[in-house]
């Protein structure tokens, strides 16, 4: 995105400098055209009047430009013109480019007396006659007639004023083409910051969002020293746009020197001297806004030229430090200071008279600040890269590491899982031998009881002990000591009991391969015992032809299906004793594993159960 979108303004760049060569090669035309002269003559007590100037001696300057300061309270400025030639051409503009002056008074002799009109940057624009963004003076030019016009200029504001004059019919088409021009060059830097604001969002990198900022706040600045900012935003409130331009003189030196330090990776540690130069520059340039409401503007003035040339060399000096230390973010940024210093330069060498006054020279400060944004930008796009490279080279060691100790936590937990494992498979081992020998006991006794009752007591109990055993024996054989296989257990259980009656009765499974948990599985192996061993005891007689025990297991929307019928003589379950100690067994263990169960014994005797999944 970042190749697409700076491919994309270099294309524009190149159709954007054929309109400015275009622009500035007309408004240089124009000049040969008359002869204009500018003398100027300083009043420090601003004390004189018009009749008073008439005789005092003006210094007449070699260049097209009215040099205000901050010593000057008054500056009068003699403006003499005389077209070269006779034409037809005898309206005539008089263009003013200083749009913060505060005040000039324009005086013209006509008609054999003086006539004065006030223009300047306090005229609310609601009360100026001519709606332009600079000053524009309208004058007649008549034959080749000398003119001479007389200019009290006051200002807060030290300024070059560059002056132009420009044919009435040419004014118009040009100024439409110079307003184009620098709609363009606006356009190009909200495209910059709305774009870096929208990667601050997504990457959430404080280096984008200083950088918006900063763009932002030094675009309204070069809007208030072009005249669009006051003439476009606050046309009929000065006061406004004049605190507002040094509002956001503050906080671009406030926002660039965060994000110098951020995108220069200056730190505590390794820089301490420029890191806390730099933050000391940005709290300072917040702490002396109020100034601006405080002391009075020569003073403040001062302050604002003091900080902004401490804010300059601390910044440049510190992107030439870090370039000699290898930061190749910094040699980008370097040069983008270089580029507005350039551009600060030929402003001066244009107020000297030593380069030529046209479009892009007075526009050169502006111009070199859009290349400054440019190549900010592609170092932020660099130090981006720089970052994820860093960060790519830091996951790969952090992944390699953690890979190592996920390795060795994987062998750890293998061995432990291994010991584990071993442990609970002698545990079951020991608790099934431990069972078998319980059993074992219950048969030696049996053997030695006659009493019937006695004898059946104990054999209810010995195979209450085996179904539990076989459950231990199934959790030692698999390697999962949670849960066993529900279909090979009842099968051994089943098989058992079948061997232990030694009765001719056939057995139906219909038992799916469900994997039970081990405590659910006791349970259901201790009702299929009571239920099979009732059956086969109990259920047939002599006249009960091809004896049939049918057990099925199933599973359905998280609960077991068990259904345990026999095709014997069935019982009276009216008559059954409540007290019964098989149904009652039968009962306890299907309520603790909170199931339900249903019985009917008209013919044969039939159990169905309903136990709900363990968690």
């Amino acid at each position: 995105m970042n190749l697409f979108f700076f491919k994309n303004t270099s294309k524009f760049l190149f159709y954007l400098s054929v309109l400015i060569f275009y622009s500035s090669y007309s408004q240089n035309k124009i000049a040969d055209n008359v002869n204009l002269s500018i003398a100027e003559f300083k009043d420090l007590s601003g004390s004189k009047s018009l009749e008073q100037i008439l005789d005092v001696n003006f210094i007449k300057t070699t260049k097209n430009t009215i040099n205000f300061n901050l010593i000057s309270s008054t500056l009068w400025v003699k403006i003499t013109v005389q077209k070269k030639e006779a034409t037809t051409q005898n309206k005539w503009k008089l263009i003013l480019k200083g749009p913060l002056t505060d005040s000039i008074i324009f005086n013209s002799y006509q008609n054999k007396q003086w006539y004065s009109k006030i223009y300047g940057f306090k005229i609310p624009k609601n009360k100026a006659s001519e709606q332009f963004v600079n000053i524009v003076i309208p004058i007649s030019l008549k034959d080749t007639l000398k003119h001479t016009y007389y200019l009290k200029i006051q200002s807060r504001i030290a300024t070059d004023i560059p002056v132009e004059l420009k044919p009435e019919r040419n004014f118009y088409s040009e100024n439409n083409i110079d307003l184009l021009s620098m709609g363009i060059l606006y356009g190009v830097l909200l495209t910059f910051i709305l774009y870096n604001f929208f990667l601050y969002f997504i990457l959430k990198n404080l280096s984008y969002l200083y950088f918006s900022l900063s763009t932002f706040a030094t675009l309204l600045v070069q809007g208030f020293l072009n005249g669009h900012a006051s003439f476009y935003l606050f046309p009929n409130n000065p006061d406004m746009s004049f605190y507002l331009f040094f509002i956001s003189i503050y906080l671009g030196v406030f926002f660039i020197t965060l994000f110098s330090i951020s995108i220069l990776g200056l730190n505590k540690k390794d820089s301490r001297w420029n890191y806390y130069l730099l933050k000391y520059i940005s709290y300072f340039s917040l702490i002396l806004i109020p100034t601006i409401f405080i002391f009075n503007f020569y003073v403040f003035s001062v302050i604002v030229i003091i900080l902004v040339s401490i804010y300059t060399i601390a910044l440049f000096s510190t992107g030439i430090i870090y370039w000699f230390k290898g930061n190749k973010v910094a040699i980008i940024f370097t040069i983008a200071w270089i580029v507005y210093l350039l551009g600060i330069f030929s402003n001066f060498l244009r107020s000297l008279d030593l380069i030529p006054i046209n479009w892009f020279t007075v526009k050169i400060t502006f111009l070199s600040y859009l290349g400054e944004i440019i190549l900010f930008s592609i170092a932020l796009g660099y130090h981006y890269k720089m970052i994820k490279q860093e960060k790519k080279i830091l996951q790969k060691e952090y992944t390699k590491k953690l890979n190592i100790e996920v390795k060795q936590k994987t062998i750890e937990l293998s061995i432990a899982l291994k010991h584990k494992n071993e442990l609970l498979a002698e545990i079951h081992h020991r608790v099934k031998n431990n069972l078998q020998i319980i059993y074992s006991l219950f048969n030696l006794q049996e053997r030695r009881i006659k009493n019937p009752e006695s004898k059946d007591i104990l054999e209810s109990g010995k195979n209450k002990v085996k179904s539990m055993s076989l459950v231990h024996e199934h959790l030692y054989k698999n390697d999962s000591f949670k849960d066993i296989n529900i279909k090979s257990y009842l099968t051994d259980l089943i098989n058992y009991l079948n061997n232990l009656y030694k009765k001719e009765v056939s057995i139906d499974k219909k038992i799916n391969s469900l994997n039970v948990l081990n405590d659910q599985a006791v349970t259901i192996g201790l009702i299929t015992t009571e239920v099979i061993s009732n059956s086969f005891k109990y259920a047939f007689t002599k006249e009960i032809y091809n004896p049939k025990i049918t057990i099925v297991f199933y599973s359905k929307n998280n609960y077991y299906y068990i259904e345990i019928t026999d095709n014997g003589i069935g019982f009276d379950s009216s008559k059954q004793s409540k007290n019964s100690l098989g149904i009652q067994l039968i009962k306890g263990m299907t309520q603790q594993l909170n199931g339900e169960i249903t019985l009917n014994s008209t013919k044969g005797t039939s159990y169905k159960f309903v136990l709900p999944f363990m968690k």
